[in-house]
């Protein structure tokens, strides 16, 4: 049948309305309804709309008037306004123009039962005058069913969903199936590789093969063979009309005598078809004084190519209209309702909105800035689960815009980060210096040119945008990100990654609102490729492994900096370099290093997951060493041609923060501010705060970053209806006890996964999204590297302590919020070995070694790597730390990112409860609940979950 044509287009990933969050929740009566409280935006086709809900549970914003007349409306996802915002409903709209209040207490899926039983339930808490009853043909055939079909959430399968029913017993109506059943079963398609090898293809033949043979169908179906959508609903005698029957009679008896107002949705085909539904005369079998039936049919196709919305068939803004006109007349005729002499207006927003976007390098993200101030900033990967995401980030837009609950139209500008013509003209160099390899190179370069250098018209296309596209330089972007949201109203800049455009290094200087390029060093002669192709070497992976080559260099010493200095690196005194590419091969595209540079340090790369030798750790304490050498430097030379006392920093190596952490001594600059997303995620703040600030000179500042919480946050209730919905077992903390429950655990040598607040931005975890341990354990660093991180042994764990302690743990003076700066711990809490203790050679034992009174947070170099933490920028964790100081005399813990290897720092309660389950983390702390691993039932996967994510 046709509507079951429409249901399977329905479920194509273009059509279904997408969203990170909870929207839809387990109901033991009602079987489901939508979570209380929430404010969302949905991803739907190239744009998005939002819904939100009353503390019920329903698709109602709170009420703006009393009115005089108060209705009730029944419906399903019709009535709820699936694909349009709240305001655009017919329900809305009513409001709006006429003197009434409506409760909408349609929900998407819902049957004729649970319409009825809804307004069973909710009938005497809420006051109304009359009722709007909306039910659509199909409501009739789900009301025979114990179950309905759904897409799950998690999984994107099919997925039936149990339900309330209704049974006629003795002539009267028996409810079944309540309480209703929790578990889902979820129907899941599994595809062969070949197949998913050629599923872009496929999908587009498919497309157009279902294209024509629809139109052909629908044209025999409807003019030919005069085709009736469910022609047994045309039978008044047929048992479903039997149950409806009995619904309209127990709807009028719950009523009370008050009105029922009723509009049967028609199918999309028969308005188009210009169709007279047959079931209107069912309907109308009942009418009476107090039960008026509606026919909206003839006013839908009078715009019926207007009154739907393509990808659904659910009514568009425009047939919403028509359905509230109707309403609204018959309102008038009946009540004496009177339109409002004003329209509620609909708020408009005055302030400047401004969207940027970092895409198609790695880490894309997006950021929204509302008069300078940062609003929100997600990468793509905490929403598609893919590490390093560099795909178009539709998903992280969409939530960036939930935040500032704003419309894509509503922007005042998008701005994205780089010039990518300039990009393409440095590869085009590239190929030319190449000559006979220049082919094949540049094969394999346009594949993602194309996309940067249509990049304004994808982002038409993908978000339906139709105002101003700008663009920024890669660098300046970089320096935007850092010294705006720094505070500082001078500034030295310094930009330091692999390369943007032709750019590698960056020095520039800020005055107020100003930021002015000084001097730039040139690609190749890139420090960020050059510590690249060292990661590469010893079997890390570019743009993601830097850190872990920069947590091994302790484990080394130095002994190739000196022939890398003499063969590799040329350093000038002002930081600019000059590398021998006789050594490189990341011009050729395919592999940082050659064959000569394999000979230089004694034999081929390590292969990746291969044991790592003493070679590998000297080559990283040598590399890291000739880095630390070259940012000092260059920052020497920005402090001399700036004479700055403050210095900001951004780009790939602002994230070294061993380097950092030697500028506050080896550098006359008095402050520093390091932006915590100095990658290439971070280029969508700085695209943005540049745009403004270059278009609104007179701006105050008004972008200071006191933290880097910027992602989504998850309300009580959306944690509470995904237990709930999922049948997890939790307990709930008494607010007052909180902190001490958690310190407890955390005394107890319990590793906590910690997930509260909004998500930061950026690759470091900082408290919200986090594993929390015991730092005083000695053994507890390999214990979560192996069992619950899943990787390397020597990999560092950063401490987590309340600032107060900072001059009493390190040898540092000042906050340090953003996990950017190392520093040696203090003297008094180092242990150092017994004179004659002979050297550990096995890696598990080097590591658990006891080095100070925190051995989990001390590196083997006696250093570790700060995040500081004030009542004010985490006012829950402060009190954890305070509580854990109170058992331990120690207000530190290990904070690592709420992950496994391979995988993004968790964004949902749902990403945190399996990496929980996964893993041997011990306690899960959603907000105001935890879960503990001995409450837990068995976890069980269909797959091998580790697979899934690709090692870094």
């Amino acid at each position: 049948m046709v509507y079951l044509q429409e249901k399977k287009l329905l479920k194509s990933p273009s059509a279904v309305a997408k969203t990170f969050r909870q929207i839809i929740q387990y109901d033991e009566n009602l079987g489901h309804k939508y979570v209380e409280n929430i404010s969302a935006r949905l991803q739907y086709g190239n744009d998005g709309y939002f819904i939100e809900t009353d503390k019920k549970g329903f698709r109602n914003s709170p009420k703006k008037d009393s009115g005089k007349f108060k209705i009730i409306a029944l419906g399903d996802s019709y009535a709820a306004g699936d694909g349009v915002s709240n305001e655009y409903r017919f329900t809305d709209i009513l409001e709006k123009e006429f003197d009434c209040v409506i409760t909408n207490l349609a929900v998407s899926g819902y049957g004729a039962d649970q319409q009825l039983l809804a307004y069973e339930k909710y009938k005497e808490e809420i006051e109304h005058d009359a009722v709007i009853f909306a039910p659509h043909l199909d409501d009739l055939k789900r009301s025979l069913l114990s179950a309905r079909e759904g897409i799950d959430k998690n999984t994107g399968n099919p997925i039936l969903i149990p339900k309330p029913f209704f049974s006629i017993v003795n002539g009267k109506l028996a409810l079944k199936n309540v309480p209703v059943p929790r578990e889902r079963t979820i129907l899941e398609l599994k595809a062969n590789k070949a197949a998913k090898a050629n599923e872009p293809k496929r999908n587009y033949l498919q497309k157009k093969y279902y294209s024509a043979n629809y139109h052909l169908k629908i044209f025999l179906d409807y003019r030919v063979l005069n085709h009736l959508d469910y022609p047994e609903l045309s039978d008044i005698k047929s048992a479903e009309w039997e149950l409806m029957s009995l619904f309209i009679e127990r709807l009028k008896q719950l009523s009370k005598g008050k009105p029922i107002y009723t509009f049967p949705i028609p199918f999309v085909q028969s308005v188009l078809n210009k169709e007279k539904p047959r079931h209107i005369k069912n309907f109308k079998h009942f009418e009476s004084k107090k039960f008026q039936v509606y026919d909206i049919s003839p006013f839908l196709q009078i715009k019926k190519k207007t009154a739907y919305l393509p990808l659904c068939g659910h009514f568009s803004p425009t047939g919403h209209e028509i359905i509230a006109k109707i309403i609204g007349e018959a309102l008038i005729k009946n009540h004496s309702v009177k339109r409002r002499n004003k329209s509620i207006p609909v708020f408009k927003k005055d302030q400047s909105f401004v969207l940027g976007i970092s895409c198609f390098y790695h880490d894309s993200s997006a950021a929204l800035i509302k008069d300078g101030e940062i609003i929100a900033a997600a990468q793509e990967e905490r929403f598609t689960r893919i590490k390093h995401d560099k795909g178009f980030p539709s998903n992280a837009i969409n939530y960036c815009l939930e935040e500032g609950k704003i419309n894509i139209n509503e922007l005042k500008a998008i701005v994205y980060y780089d010039h990518e013509s300039w990009t393409i003209e440095r590869v085009l160099h590239n190929a030319d210096i190449l000559q006979s390899n220049a082919g094949k190179f540049w094969d394999e370069a346009k594949k993602s040119l194309y996309k940067k250098l249509k990049l304004p018209v994808i982002i038409r296309k993908k978000l339906n945008y139709s105002g101003e596209i700008f663009k920024t330089q890669h660098h300046v972007s970089h320096a935007a990100s850092a010294y705006y949201p720094s505070g500082f109203n001078h500034a030295a800049i310094l930009i330091i990654d692999g390369v943007g455009e032709w750019a590698c290094s960056t020095i520039a200087s800020g005055e107020k609102n100003d930021i002015k390029v000084l001097q730039q060093q040139f690609y190749p002669h890139s420090l960020g490729l050059l510590y690249s192709a060292f990661t590469s070497f010893c079997g890390f992976k570019v743009n993601s492994g830097e850190y872990k080559l920069m947590g091994l260099a302790p484990y080394g010493e130095p002994t190739y900096a000196a022939i890398i200095k003499k063969e590799i690196v040329d350093i000038k005194e002002d930081g600019s370099i000059f590398l021998n590419l006789s050594y490189f091969s990341f011009l050729e595209g395919e592999k940082m290093t050659n064959k000569k540079f394999s000979d230089l340090f004694g034999g081929v790369e390590r292969k990746s997951e291969s044991r790592i030798t003493r070679r590998e750790m000297d080559i990283a304490a040598s590399i890291q060493k000739i880095a630390e050498e070259i940012v000092l430097k260059m920052a020497n030379h920005a402090y001399s041609l700036t004479k700055q006392k403050n210095l900001v920093m951004a780009g790939g190596v602002a994230l070294n923060c061993v380097c950092n952490g030697k500028l506050f001594d080896k550098t006359p600059f008095e402050n520093f501010f390091f932006q915590p997303a100095s990658g290439d995620a971070g280029g969508a703040i700085g695209c943005a705060l540049d745009w403004h600030y270059q278009n609104k000179k007179e701006s105050t500042n008004n972008s200071i970053q006191f933290h880097t919480y910027l992602g989504p946050e998850f309300s009580t209730d959306e944690i509470t209806a995904f237990l709930h919905t999922r049948g997890i077992k939790y307990r709930h903390f008494d607010t007052a006890s909180r902190a001490k429950v958690i310190a407890d655990f955390l005394s107890k040598n319990k590793v906590i996964g910690y997930f509260d607040g909004r998500m930061e931005f950026g690759p470091r975890a900082l408290g919200n999204r986090s594993i929390l341990a015991n730092p005083i354990s000695p053994d507890m660093q390999s214990k979560v590297n192996l069992k619950i991180k899943f990787r390397e042994s020597f990999r560092p764990f950063a401490p987590i302590y309340a600032e107060e302690k900072t001059s009493d743990y390190f040898e540092f003076d000042r906050p340090s919020p953003f996990m950017l700066v190392v520093r040696k711990m203090n003297e008094k809490f180092i242990k150092h070995p017994a004179a004659g203790t002979p050297q550990a050679n096995d890696m598990i034992q080097i590591v658990n070694e006891i080095r100070s009174e925190l051995p989990a947070i001390t590196h083997i170099d006696y250093t570790a790597r700060l995040q500081s933490v004030n009542k004010n920028q985490n006012s829950k964790v402060y009190d954890i730390l305070k509580e854990f100081e109170k058992i331990s005399e120690k207000a530190a813990l290990i904070n690592t990112s709420f992950n496994v290897r391979g995988e993004p720092i968790v964004c949902s309660p749902n990403d945190a409860y399996k990496c929980f389950m996964r893993t041997d983390m011990d306690v899960l702390v959603l907000g105001d609940f935890f879960l503990l691993k001995e409450d837990q039932e068995n976890w069980k996967e269909t797959e091998n979950w580790q697979t899934t994510f690709e090692l870094d």
